[in-house]
């Protein structure tokens, strides 16, 4: 039979850590006070004292071994030491600094389960300290490498809300180490050209010296510049900056980008269909969280209810304010594109949305299978009010499709309208190379009938049961969708519904 006390165990060396009879340890911290501890037990318990105690030079006196830890103070020294006596901590009693600190002293000793339990603690119970400055907290922590758990964690929080770095003086007091941790990020919630914009500001504020105008550079501040740049600029994605912001924002400091790449980015941008060995990863993709289930505005108190329809009257008819991303249910696009399609339903420029701010649900009605045909987009999509359809091009990285500001009905005559429009991506991976036409309000703009499925202007784009093609440009303007049959392996059919409407 097996008999266990680890409990009482625990509590017997939890009595020797309070009496420190015997003791063969001198530990002198940050106000001189010593503190007492048995060899034996630290080098069981931490890293640092199992190195340091096989090392011949530690420093010994009267036989006991002396230490100095001028960094952490006497009452941080005794939590640690009653952590590697006998296991036990009590983080609730500190304040988010004290822990962060103790973290810190905690690392410094190499007591690896502390280390564990205390950013366990910290993610889970202490979000409201860590969100304050996340910043400012990856600043204190990203060198220490068995912190990983808490340095991610500020990662995440940093690259979700950018808005609140980037957009400070913050960006220029960081450490380069700690910018390129960021700048690698693929789901740094930013436009690419905010990125370099803000690369830029820090490069200038690393050398203040340097005049603004790059343009007056002479040699030494060119050579000073590239090699404050250098490191970072593998970390920029040029092809998912737009062609205006590359030649107004970009171009101008081409004497410290690469002179290769800086001409392959010209002709991307400069001369779309050439083709040009580029780095195509995609862009970068925030994390989406879940978000809480908006209640609607019927099962709201009748006090509540006349706050909301009194601040959904105020809102100037602008952008939404920003929101964390949501999700989109599609096999086919990101948030990225419905934040574009967004800004092209508004009649606006594609960045005027971003996936932080899409004023629009896109709700799936339909995707495409083998056995598809127009009777069951019907089924699927009529009478649902304004949609957007999404096809994906086989063999390829294209997407085509188009909105429909009305309705699908099998039996609608077609309408004309100034309201719709027809896009196409060649890579949708490379948000530049999206075109959008709008019609020109004559004759079909959208419409449907037996037998097929969308159709948008006089057949240039649509769906007949069996296949999509495009006969002509007539109604829209030429965005670049193949003539004649198109090779495609899927599409979707989304229901849009403005977010503000869906509230009531």
């Amino acid at each position: 039979m097996t008999f266990e006390y680890s409990q009482e165990l625990a509590s017997d060396l939890e009595k020797l850590f309070e009496t420190d009879e015997g003791y063969d340890v001198i530990i002198y911290v940050d106000d001189n006070s010593e503190i007492h501890a048995f060899s034996n037990i630290l080098r069981i318990r931490s890293q640092y004292f199992r190195t340091a105690f096989s090392n011949e030079l530690t420093k010994k006196k009267d036989g006991r071994f002396i230490f100095n830890f001028p960094n952490i103070s006497p009452r941080f020294f005794k939590i640690i030491l009653r952590f590697i006596y006998c296991g036990k901590i009590d983080l609730a009693k500190l304040q988010g600094p004290e822990i962060l600190k103790l973290l810190t002293a905690a690392d410094e000793l190499k007591v690896h389960r502390l280390l564990v339990c205390i950013q366990e603690y910290l993610v889970k119970h202490q979000h409201e300290f860590l969100q304050q400055d996340p910043l400012g907290i990856l600043k204190t922590v990203y060198q220490r490498e068995s912190l990983t758990d808490l340095w991610n964690y500020c990662l995440e929080k940093i690259c979700a809300r950018p808005d609140i770095s980037f957009k400070s003086d913050k960006i220029v007091n960081l450490e380069a180490p700690v910018l390129e941790l960021l700048l690698k990020r693929d789901d740094l919630s930013l436009y690419e050209i905010d990125i370099w914009n803000n690369l830029i500001k820090w490069c200038f504020s690393q050398n203040p010296s340097i005049q603004q105008d790059a343009d007056k550079w002479n040699n030494d501040e060119i050579v000073t510049m590239e090699r404050i740049i250098h490191r970072f600029i593998p970390l920029i994605r040029f092809c998912h900056i737009s062609s205006d912001d590359f030649i107004n924002k970009v171009h101008p400091f081409k004497r410290i980008i690469p002179e290769d790449l800086h001409d392959k980015m010209l002709i991307f941008h400069m001369a779309k269909d050439k083709q040009v060995n580029i780095d195509t990863r995609p862009p970068r993709k925030p994390k989406l969280p879940e978000l809480p289930k908006l209640q609607k505005l019927s099962e709201l108190p009748d006090l509540q209810k006349l706050s909301v329809l009194q601040t959904l009257t105020e809102l100037p008819s602008q952008k939404l304010p920003e929101l964390p991303p949501q999700k989109f249910d599609s096999l086919i696009v990101d948030s990225r594109h419905f934040a574009i399609f967004s800004s092209w339903i508004k009649k606006k420029n594609d960045s005027y949305y971003n996936v932080n701010n899409i004023p629009y649900n896109f709700n799936l009605l339909y995707r495409s299978n083998r056995e598809s045909d127009a009777a069951t987009f019907h089924a699927k999509c009529d009478n649902k009010g304004p949609t957007i359809v999404i096809v994906r091009l086989r063999h390829s990285n294209g997407i085509v499709g188009g909105y429909n500001p009305f309705f699908w009905d099998i039996i609608k005559i077609p309408e004309p309208t100034l309201d719709s429009f027809i896009f196409s991506f060649k890579n949708k991976a490379i948000l530049q190379t999206a075109k959008v036409g709008y019609s020109n309000g004559y004759g079909e703009s959208v419409g449907s009938c037996q037998g097929f499925g969308p159709i948008f202007g006089n057949h240039e784009l649509a769906y007949d049961n069996s296949s999509w093609y495009r006969l002509r440009s007539s109604c829209y303007p030429n965005v670049d969708i193949p003539l004649n049959n198109l090779s495609v392996d899927l599409y979707e059919v989304f229901q849009i519904v403005e977010k503000f409407t869906s509230l009531i």
